[in-house]
């Protein structure tokens, strides 16, 4: 069995150097792209104006939902690719890919060709045109995304942040230059023309290796299994946008932008543990490949699962203690949303502690998509529920912002719940380890407090505020040193370094 201790990625050293490496790419390529897009969508809003800014966003919600539609095949290929990789079943992974690649882009040919006719129903004449594009737009945005799959299967991380860079930089930087000339058809006709540049780009590099096959029995297996998955997606951003859902039903554009802007930076913050995760995934599911136990997984479970649960309540103290300046200062007009964002903070936590476990119950060896469904689908209606029953008593946004916590932590106890058989099998206390993950962040609720108690609660100088966040960081310094002890994380950067 592979061994607990040592590197948080439970392999030694042989692949620590590799893994924060395509982290850091991913994510440096992440956040180059939002502020790019930050800066592209002001400008364009700006030059479209609220009408055609509106008939824009109508034509990419159309966009957005289409690509919800869809089997899930993509998603099989996306877990079962690395887990027959780990099995050295070279047919079986050729299977996968030709089936699951071509079945996927007819799909999505049709999905463009329901699009293309619908626009010629429409009698506004932009939005006919627009959908037009969009229709040729998604077809040739899901070869990218194959392209996209290709490399993460191949843990080719360092050509996909290249390809991502050369997207948004493209993109941007076109849309920008043509947006006052061609108005609304730039933000439309730039991702076409871009992504049908990075297919060549793609082609230059990397293969899809895939020959056109539609074997049937091989698409009814992939069909049975692809579907609860699509469902899970579906239900999980009917989850993530049931409590925005809410404000727009029962109050004011004005609230909904409050809390749209705590959102925004929540989901920011949570990029770098997603980006981990992603580099881990097709580790992951090679070594379930390769072992019958799924308990031999253990340590790339738990450990980085320690990492982000020790790590994170960092970054929520530093919010509770610092975003208040940081609005008052940058957005004083976005006073509104500074509860929402301290509420909104402890997402970042229940959001990103238990994306191991859930990979772990997504894999094509635990196959436990459908029990994902049903909670995240509880967790939409948690939320929504008691968003409606807070706004019923008074809360406003603040309340919507708790509902959405209660419902995410309610999410984290079932998921982990429904794994604890697989990678605590065996392990003594289990509830002391549930209870080690929880602890740093009461350690970092208790220590904010008291730090906000003790030098007030309304003073918000430059220097309150930074002698705070110092004080803060001195006393969190022993929550990194049991995180170290436990995970040998110091040792893991350094040998990155």
């Amino acid at each position: 069995m592979a061994e607990e201790t040592g590197s948080i990625s439970g392999k030694g050293d042989s692949s620590r150097a590799r893994i924060l490496t395509d982290t850091a790419k991913i994510s440096t390529t992440r956040v180059y792209s939002i502020f790019l897009a930050i800066i592209q969508g002001f400008i364009v809003a700006k030059a479209l104006g609220p009408e055609m800014y509106g008939i824009l966003n109508l034509i990419l919600l159309v966009a957005f939902y289409a690509g919800l539609a869809g089997p899930g095949l993509i998603d099989v290929a996306n877990r079962e690719l690395p887990f027959l990789a780990g099995r050295d079943d070279v047919r079986g992974a050729e299977r996968v890919r030709n089936v699951g690649f071509s079945a996927d882009l007819l799909w999505r040919a049709f999905v463009g060709l329901c699009v293309l006719v619908a626009a010629f129903f429409q009698t506004n004449e932009v939005l006919r045109y627009g959908l037009i594009i969009t229709a040729f737009t998604l077809f040739v945005a899901r070869i990218n995304e194959l392209y996209s799959l290709v490399c993460q299967v191949k843990k080719d991380f360092h050509l996909l942040s290249k390809a991502t860079f050369l997207t948004s930089t493209l993109s941007s930087g076109l849309i920008v230059a043509t947006v006052y000339w061609v108005k609304i058809f730039s933000p439309l006709l730039v991702p076409l023309l871009v992504l049908t540049v990075i297919i060549f780009y793609y082609q230059r590099h990397i293969h899809l290796d895939m020959q056109f096959s539609l074997d049937r029995g091989e698409l009814k297996r992939m069909m049975r299994i692809g579907i609860p998955l699509q469902l899970l997606t579906v239900v999980f951003w009917i989850y993530r946008n049931s409590d925005r859902t809410v404000i727009a039903g029962f109050l004011d554009t004005t609230s909904l932008g409050y809390y749209a802007l705590a959102v925004s930076i929540v989901q920011y913050l949570q990029l770098p543990p997603n980006d981990f995760v992603l580099v881990l995934r097709p580790r992951l599911y090679e070594i379930l490949g390769k072992y019958e136990d799924v308990a031999e997984v253990r340590p790339y479970i738990m450990k980085p699962t320690i990492v982000i649960a020790y790590l994170i309540p960092f970054v929520v103290g530093l919010i509770w203690l610092c975003s208040p300046l940081i609005i008052l200062s940058v957005l004083p007009k976005y006073a509104g949303s500074i509860n929402v964002l301290k509420i909104l903070a402890l997402n970042i936590y229940f959001a990103t502690v238990l994306l191991m476990p859930h990979l772990l119950l997504y894999s094509a060896k635990v196959n436990r998509q459908t029990h994902c469904v049903f909670v995240w689908g509880a967790a939409a209606v948690v939320t929504a529920l008691l968003s409606y029953l807070f706004l019923q008593i008074g809360w406003g946004i603040d309340g919507v912002a708790v509902a959405m916590v209660v419902g995410q932590a309610f999410a984290a106890v079932f998921i982990f719940g429904m794994g604890h058989r697989y990678y605590l099998k065996g392990v003594r206390g289990p509830f002391w380890y549930y209870f080690k993950l929880l602890l740093p962040l009461l350690y970092t609720g208790a220590l904010a407090s008291l730090i906000s108690y003790i030098s007030g609660y309304d003073s918000l100088s430059v220097a309150t505020v930074s002698f705070q966040a110092i004080i803060f960081s001195v006393f969190f310094l022993p929550v990194l040193f049991y995180l170290n002890m436990q995970t040998k994380i110091l040792s893991f950067v350094r040998g990155w370094t």
